[in-house]
C-alpha cells in the first residue's frame, strides 16, 4: 500500500510540473500567455496603449469561455524601452513561466532580441507593431499583427502618385534608423515604378536638434511638391515646423512613425495638411465594437497601438482554437494559416512568407484635428500601374 501511495505522489507531482500549454484540454489549466512591451522608458506610451488592448482581449476571451474551455492567464513583463531587459524577459517567460506563446515587443530591434529566444525554444511570438521587412525571415515562430515597411512604403508611394498626384519628391531619413532607411528604400523604388521622380535626399543623424541645415540640404525647395519623410513623430514635427519656415508649401508625407496624438500637439499649425499612415481606424465598421468595449474598460479613446495589441491576443486565440492542442508548433502553423481574419485595425492574412498582409490608412492633419483621409487595401497597391 505503501508504494501505491509513493507512486500516487509522484503522479501528482508530475502532474504538477507538466507546462500548462501540454495540459490542454483536460486538465483546464489556465494557457499561460507572456506579455513583454515597454511600459517605462523612452517609448512607454506604445507599450501601455499595446498592454491595454491585450488586457481587454483576454477579458473578452476568459468572459466568453476562454480557450476549449481554459482561461486566458497573462504573465506581464516591462521590458523598459531596453534591449538587455527585452532579453531577460524572454528568458523567464519561456524557462521559468514556461509560457505557451507570446506577444512582444515594440521596437523591431528589440522584437529581435526576443524573436530569437523564442525561435530557439520553439515557441511563437507575436509583435503587435514591429514593421521591419527582415525580422520574420528565417523565423517560422514570429508572426505580427501589423503591415511591414515594404507594405507600408509601397502603398506611401501608390498614395502619393494616384492621391495627391505628386511627382517632385525629395526623401528625409535618419540615418541611424533602420526603420527610417527601409521604409525610404520600398517608397523610393515603387515611386520610380510609378513616374514619380526622387529630385533631392538627405539624412541626419539621431539626436539632431538644429533641422536648419538638414532641409537646406534638400536644394531649391520650390521644385518640390512632395517631401517623403519616414522618421518618428518627435522628428517629424521639427521637420514641418523648420520646412515651413524655409518657405516649403508643398506636401508633407510621413510612414507609421508619425502615428500618435502628439504629433499635432508639437507640430503646430506647419503639420496642417501633412499625411501619414496609420494602422488603425477608429471610424470605420471593422472597429466599432471594439472601440466601445475599450472604451467602457479603459475610459479613453483607443490608438493604433491599442488596436493592435488587441488584435495579437486574438490572434492568438484563434490560433489556439484552430490547433488540436497549445503547443508550439502546432499554434505556429494555425498562426501561419490565417486567412481572412478579422480584427480590429481589419481583415489580415498570412501568405506563404508568413508576411501579414491588410489595410494601410491614410491620415492628415487639419487645425488641430487628425482626419481619416483614405484606405489602400493591400491587392490595391500591388496592383497599381
Amino acid at each position: 500500500m505503501r508504494q501505491v501511495a509513493i507512486l500516487a505522489g509522484l503522479c501528482v507531482a508530475l502532474l504538477a510540473l507538466r507546462p500548462s500549454c501540454e495540459a490542454q484540454p483536460a486538465a483546464k489549466d489556465p494557457i499561460l500567455v507572456g506579455v513583454m512591451l515597454p511600459l517605462s522608458g523612452s517609448i512607454a506610451d506604445f507599450g501601455k496603449s499595446a498592454h491595454q488592448g491585450v488586457l481587454l482581449a483576454a477579458e473578452q476571451i476568459n468572459a466568453a469561455g476562454g480557450i476549449k474551455g481554459a482561461q486566458i492567464k497573462l504573465k506581464v513583463i516591462d521590458t523598459r524601452s531596453d534591449p538587455a531587459k527585452v532579453e531577460a524577459a524572454a528568458k523567464k517567460l519561456i524557462n521559468e513561466d514556461k509560457v505557451c506563446a507570446a506577444i512582444g515587443d515594440v521596437a523591431s530591434g528589440h522584437t529581435l532580441v526576443a524573436a530569437r529566444l523564442f525561435k530557439d525554444a520553439k515557441l511563437p511570438l507575436i509583435t503587435p507593431c514591429s514593421t521591419n521587412d527582415t525580422l520574420t525571415e528565417g523565423n517560422p515562430w514570429l508572426f505580427r499583427a501589423c503591415f511591414a515597411d515594404k507594405q507600408q512604403g509601397e502603398a506611401c508611394a501608390v498614395f502619393a502618385r494616384q492621391r495627391l498626384q505628386k511627382s517632385k519628391i525629395a526623401v528625409l531619413t535618419e540615418r541611424d534608423s533602420a526603420y527610417s532607411k527601409a521604409l525610404a528604400e520600398s517608397f523610393k523604388k515603387r515611386a520610380k515604378e510609378l513616374s514619380g521622380e526622387i529630385v533631392a535626399e538627405n539624412n541626419y543623424g539621431s539626436g539632431t536638434n538644429d533641422w536648419a541645415p538638414v532641409v537646406e540640404a534638400l536644394g531649391d525647395l520650390s521644385k518640390l511638391d512632395l517631401v517623403f519623410a519616414p522618421v518618428y513623430y518627435s522628428d517629424a514635427a521639427m521637420i514641418t515646423q523648420e520646412l515651413r519656415q524655409q518657405g516649403y508649401t508643398g506636401t508633407i508625407l510621413g510612414g507609421d512613425g508619425w502615428d500618435s496624438d502628439q504629433i499635432v500637439k508639437l507640430g503646430g499649425k506647419a503639420l496642417d495638411g501633412a499625411y501619414w499612415v496609420g494602422h488603425f481606424n477608429a471610424a470605420s465598421d471593422d472597429a466599432k465594437e471594439f472601440v466601445a468595449a475599450f472604451r467602457k474598460k479603459h475610459d479613453a479613446q483607443p490608438d493604433s497601438l491599442a488596436a493592435l495589441g488587441y488584435d495579437a491576443l486574438m490572434m492568438l486565440k484563434k490560433a489556439f482554437m484552430d490547433a488540436k492542442t497549445t503547443t508550439g508548433k502546432e499554434v505556429a502553423d494555425a498562426l501561419a494559416s490565417l486567412k481572412e481574419f478579422k480584427g480590429a485595425t481589419g481583415l489580415m492574412s498570412m501568405d506563404e512568407k508568413r508576411v501579414t498582409k491588410k489595410s494601410v490608412f491614410f491620415f492628415r492633419a487639419k487645425g488641430e484635428a487628425i482626419t481619416f483621409d483614405r484606405e489602400l487595401k493591400a491587392e490595391d497597391v500591388a496592383k497599381a500601374k
